[in-house]
């Protein structure tokens, strides 16, 4: 199987939950193809963020979440610090790469190395009120592909989606429709201002290869516009800002 087909199959998957708790169980299903063991998916800004709501769901290694919260560590980690800063996917790595010696959060990596966090990838996300959301997919392995990484990304920006369906009304679940990873790719080169010859250019295809997969967007989403596609995927959970 093609790593294209393999991702289309992770997330028809994903997409099938009904439930917090039938999510977070496909959720590791899938992410143990790519060795890693731990996930967590929710709200780390907004009106949720500081109450027992914040979690969509946590699935961590034993006595981790315990030592997390008795130390606070969560006022120090620099994954949810740069989500709510930066607002891109970045790698544990990338991330604590940036960190000045001095800082706090070398004490937060530390301690999740001990639980056999590692390396992972943190997806920040944006939630239909405006909240800022965090996946984050964890493991003990090394360094991740260019190509698991983009895989992983367009993973973690499913489950927040699927996560916030279930976690709202009916209403509001009636579901943003399943993008493809080159999709969801073009769609950020989109929301951040460039072209289409610029977007062309920088994913290295035509032209007229995104203008079709931008045209496939807009019939998914229902939006009449360039601005409108927009202003539509980053409300749905696509793309942040």
């Amino acid at each position: 199987m093609n790593r294209t087909s393999r991702l289309s199959e992770f997330l028809e998957l994903l997409d099938s939950a009904r439930t917090m708790d039938d999510l977070a169980a496909k959720t590791l299903t899938v992410i143990e193809h790519f060795k890693l063991s731990a996930v967590a998916s929710g709200i780390i800004a907004g009106s949720k963020a500081a109450t027992s709501e914040s979690f969509h769901f946590a699935h961590w290694p034993a006595g981790f979440m315990e030592r997390y919260l008795a130390e606070d560590l969560q006022a120090i980690d620099p994954v949810p610090r740069w989500a709510r800063r930066a607002g891109i996917p970045a790698t544990f790595r990338e991330i604590t790469l940036r960190l000045k010696a001095k800082d706090p959060g070398h004490k937060a990596i530390k301690i999740a190395n001990e639980y056999g966090c590692i390396e992972g990838i943190c997806v920040p996300m944006r939630a239909a009120d405006g909240a800022i959301g965090l996946v984050s997919v964890v493991g003990d392995r090394p360094g991740f592909s260019a190509g698991e990484f983009r895989e992983l990304v367009a993973i973690g920006s499913l489950v927040f989606r699927r996560a916030e369906r279930v976690d709202h009304s009916d209403e509001k679940a009636q579901g943003a429709p399943i993008l493809t990873l080159r999709e969801i790719e073009l769609l950020a080169f989109l929301v951040h201002g460039h072209s289409d010859r610029e977007i062309a250019s920088l994913s290295a295809i035509s032209e007229a290869t995104v203008r079709f997969h931008l045209k496939n967007v807009r019939a998914k989403v229902g939006a009449v516009s360039r601005t409108h596609l927009a202003a539509k995927v980053v409300a749905l959970g696509f793309v942040s800002l």
